[in-house]
């Protein structure tokens, strides 16, 4: 750029609504073909500005005076002018006015007229793709470049309609080149071609914002849905249209920049109404009015905003480029261009865009609706942002099976659910944020399983495995999130060896009917659905029901491979005051059930040891004084270990599984099942300080819960030394009692 160029800041072409978008495209493209090819635009506090040579009266004089309109026809369409019962008021005065600046929109009328050869009526069917293959190959210049932004051939040479133009030029009964014409002929005298007295009036609210008085009548479809009238359409219960002329010219003259032919053509059957740039599948998230009716509408398109000037050219090639790429291939749905725009999936200097959808509002107008910002990130993106590459396929079939209709209700709410939560971590990658997709994860298993029948059926399955890096998208200030993640890292101690490992397997066993290597999970499948199998007896009722029913279960198995200690380990190991919070149900138990639930699904034996996330406090600073002593009692008299290390002594051993104690704490009589414990830890040279204790039913089963979460044998050490009766010296020598 030069400093001769003049700056024109376009407060009329604004991001939103759709029409103000495609309005300030259409100045861009408008001058810079027709009369100074330096010109350059650009988005910058949310209005479109211009850079052009011309300073504001040489613009005003340029729309007014030279602009030639692009010949816009819609043969196909009835109501396009060319038929007999269609509306001509601006079709006849155009096709035969001699005005320099309509010599070529009515050159275009009378090939095309020549090209339907006399028909009385649309075609329809084979006739008019066959109509439309004829246009492609005989059209030329600017009417050529309309018919490749409102229709695509596919590869066997079917039309279909990117939503942006409707449907090939129309809505229902609207006819978008019909109209233009009509509004041309508002604006400018079609046997002159010079401007009508209101024409320049109308420019300057079109292009500056400004208020307009005398505004017209008449429709603008869906591009406008403040403009369109209708029910609460202004003050009174309904309202008239209100539409600028210009407004709806310049916006199908930028509309034209957004062809699609070269862009989909191979793969325009994936996107039938939405093969546009940019466009993709809609999903019914990320916006407050988002209905289940919004993810079968005409899909939507995620149009760019960029802050750099650039021209023309640069700005055809970032829509004949088209694209936004999500992992490795393009972007096809709402949920992938959120995620492409977050890992800076674009590279032409987009900042952000501006989605809207396609939607049926007011009855069964269509409208496109604006539904949110999507700015990108300039700096690399964050490992993290791959992480949802890993379910993507998971949640694709999931998505599929719900778009089924005699899918269950509720498969169609968690496919939403999880839209809804994919976009949120898209938009703002907070721990929060990636917390509540974890728990909706689990939530979803927990259903596919619970729908078993539905489930094999449609061939889905449990979560895949997960890389460790969803542990760096959590945050562990809360002791929820610390213990869901030591209960997902439950698996067999290290030292159980052999066929047994293999058999007892992790936690995740008890929690879902699984089959086949922990690489490749799938659902244990039966004859009538998923297979029942006895091991798995999490109900998600309750945290602690949960976690007492796997205790169990596992020191029952135990005991089946002839095991003398219960085969139940974290691998991470938890904080003793967040087992004291766990035993003693103070926080709370779904969101440790839920996020521990997905994190199952992690490959921790690709963890190394120093990548192993650290709670338990390894000063000792937590003070056993405030740990209650029945908690102290049973980590230490059911531990997963034959030994420990005490403090001051070489080793300790550790009583053999008890499941009876286990039955007692169970059924809620903590008093017997004290008095047993500390029976048998005596029994291994534990001079245990008491013996007795009280407490019920749920207090029973809450500390059988906190057994699945033995701490490490450093604090085991310490409850050892904690609980233990002091040895009293002997008496001095001499000494004897009065």
């Amino acid at each position: 750029m030069t400093s001769s160029l003049h700056a024109h800041v376009l407060s009329g072409c604004s991001p939103s609504p759709l029409a103000h978008y495609l309005k300030g495209l259409g100045v861009l493209r408008l001058v810079a073909e027709q009369t100074d090819s330096s010109a350059r635009g650009a988005w910058r506090d949310e209005r479109f500005v211009l850079w052009t040579r011309l300073d504001r009266e040489a613009l005003l004089v340029f729309f007014l005076e030279r602009y030639a309109p692009t010949p816009m026809l819609t043969p196909w369409n009835g109501g396009s002018g060319f038929y007999p019962n269609d509306n001509r008021t601006g079709f006849q005065p155009i096709a035969d006015s001699k005005a320099p600046r309509f010599e070529e929109y009515a050159r275009a009328i009378a090939q095309t007229i020549a090209l339907i050869a006399g028909a009385e009526a649309a075609p329809k069917d084979d006739a008019k793709a066959d109509l439309l293959t004829r246009a492609r190959a005989t059209w030329r210049g600017g009417v050529l470049e309309w018919l490749t932004a409102a229709t695509v051939l596919t590869a066997d040479g079917q039309p279909r309609y990117p939503a942006l133009l409707g449907t090939g030029g129309n809505d229902g009964r609207l006819d978008y080149t019909n109209n233009f014409m009509q509004r041309l002929v508002d604006l400018f005298d079609p046997v002159t071609g010079a401007p009508r007295p209101t024409a320049r009036t109308w420019l300057e609210a079109s292009l500056e914002g400004t208020p307009g008085a005398g505004l017209l009548d008449s429709a603008i479809g869906q591009f406008m849905p403040g403009a369109a009238g209708g029910v609460n359409g202004s003050s009174g219960f309904t309202g008239k249209a209100q539409v600028n002329p210009w407004d709806f010219v310049l916006m199908l003259e930028g509309a034209t920049l957004l062809r699609v032919a070269s862009v989909r053509r191979l793969d325009s059957s994936e996107l039938p109404q939405a093969a546009a740039p940019f466009a993709v599948r809609s999903v019914a998230a990320g916006y407050g009015s988002a209905t289940d009716a919004d993810a079968t509408s005409r899909g939507e398109i995620w149009l760019p905003l960029w802050p750099r000037p650039s021209s023309l050219q640069e700005v055809r090639g970032l829509f004949r480029e088209g694209r936004l790429q999500s992992g490795s291939g393009r972007a096809t749905r709402a949920v992938d261009a959120a995620r492409a725009v977050a890992r800076l999936g674009v590279d032409r200097g987009v900042q952000a865009f501006e989605r809207f959808g396609f939607l049926e509002r007011l009855g069964q107008s269509n409208l496109a609706v604006p539904i949110g910002r999507w700015n990108v990130r300039w700096k690399a993106p964050p490992p993290r942002a791959r992480l949802l590459d890993e379910i993507d396929e998971w949640s694709d079939r999931l998505r599929r099976a719900a778009s089924d209709r005699m899918a269950p209700a509720s498969f169609k709410r968690l496919a939403r659910r999880l839209d809804d939560d994919v976009l949120a971590v898209c938009r703002d990658d907070s721990p929060e944020r990636w917390e509540n997709l974890l728990r909706t994860l689990a939530i979803t298993e927990d259903e596919l399983a619970r729908r078993g029948r539905t489930t094999a059926e449609r061939g889905l399955s449990p979560l895949p495995p997960l890389s460790p890096g969803w542990l760096d998208v959590l945050r562990f200030d809360h002791p929820e999130v610390r213990l869901a993640v030591a209960l997902a890292s439950v698996g067999t101690p290290y030292w159980v060896t052999g066929p047994a490992r293999r058999e007892l397997g992790t936690i995740r066993a008890h929690c879902l009917p699984l089959d086949g290597p922990p690489w490749r999970p799938r659902f244990d499948r039966g004859e009538n659905g998923l297979r029942r199998s006895p091991r798995v007896v999490w109900r998600s009722s309750s945290l602690w029901e949960d976690l007492a029913a796997v205790v169990l279960r596992r020191a029952l198995e135990s005991k089946q491979h002839g095991l003398g200690h219960l085969a139940l380990m974290p691998l991470v190991v938890p904080r003793l005051d967040d087992l004291v919070s766990l035993a003693f149900g103070r926080l709370d138990g779904a969101r440790v059930s839920e996020l521990g639930r997905s994190l199952m699904a992690l490959r921790w034996d690709e963890l190394g040891n120093s990548n192993i996330p650290r709670f338990e406090d390894p000063q000792g600073s937590i003070d056993l004084r405030d740990v209650p002593a029945v908690l102290q009692l049973f980590l230490l008299a059911c531990a997963p270990r034959a030994e420990v290390s005490v403090p001051g002594k070489e080793r300790a051993d550790v009583p053999k599984l008890d499941t009876a104690t286990l039955r007692l704490l169970h059924g809620g009589r903590v008093a017997e099942a004290v008095e047993r414990a500390a029976r048998r830890l005596r029994a291994v040279g534990v001079p245990v300080k008491f013996d007795r204790g009280a407490g019920g039913p749920e207090l029973g089963r809450r500390l059988l819960a906190a057994l699945a979460l033995s701490p490490g044998e450093r604090v085991l050490g310490r409850i050892h030394q904690q609980i233990s009766r002091p040895k009293v010296p002997p008496a001095p020598a001499g000494a004897h009692e009065e």
